[in-house]
């Protein structure tokens, strides 16, 4: 199944029910030039205007094209960081992959120093490579969910019960 920018603005709004105050304004309207006739067209501006998402340089905002691991956290940083506390920022390399100067080591450092990044969850260890550029999976979403959340102290995964078998069951994952 592909993961679209398109599908995780729409997960975002869902998370955005679930926690109106994670989603206050923080941003200015962007129009993109390739989202006219999109089915989430009104979700990725607003999420656009609000701060927690932001589209490519050359204007456009690539709706069909995959989300990677990359940019799925920090969509996902954006949209929780009243929640959890955390904000991009890495004091050193985490992963062997996301150097300083790489646009998503900010975002990979803070998820690794607040714990988010449990490696039997996504088979990444500090050390080695994060593989931000992968195509981004419901795993990938379920584990940062449950270990940003966990760490809040907002969700106690039940013993036995996978990230992506939680989120089914509480609802934030159909199908």
């Amino acid at each position: 199944m592909k993961r679209t920018l398109s599908s995780i603005a729409a997960a975002a709004m869902v998370l955005g029910t679930l926690s109106p105050s994670a989603f206050a304004a923080t941003g200015s309207s962007t129009s993109y030039s390739d989202i006219a006739g999109n089915f989430a067209s009104t979700q990725i501006q607003q999420l656009t205007k609000d701060g927690y998402i932001h589209g490519f340089s050359d204007g456009t905002y690539r709706p069909s094209a995959p989300v990677t691991r990359g940019q799925l956290l920090a969509y996902f940083m954006n949209a929780v960081e009243t929640i959890t506390g955390v904000t991009p920022g890495a004091n050193s390399q985490t992963y062997s992959d996301v150097a300083p100067g790489n646009w998503a080591f900010n975002f990979v450092g803070a998820a690794s120093g607040a714990g988010w990044l449990n490696p039997y969850w996504i088979g990444v260890r500090p050390g080695y490579a994060f593989h931000e550029n992968y195509q981004a999976s419901w795993g990938d979403a379920a584990s940062y969910f449950v270990s940003s959340m966990e760490q809040a102290g907002k969700v106690t995964l039940p013993k036995g019960v996978s990230p992506l078998q939680y989120i089914q069951q509480i609802g934030l994952l159909q199908g």
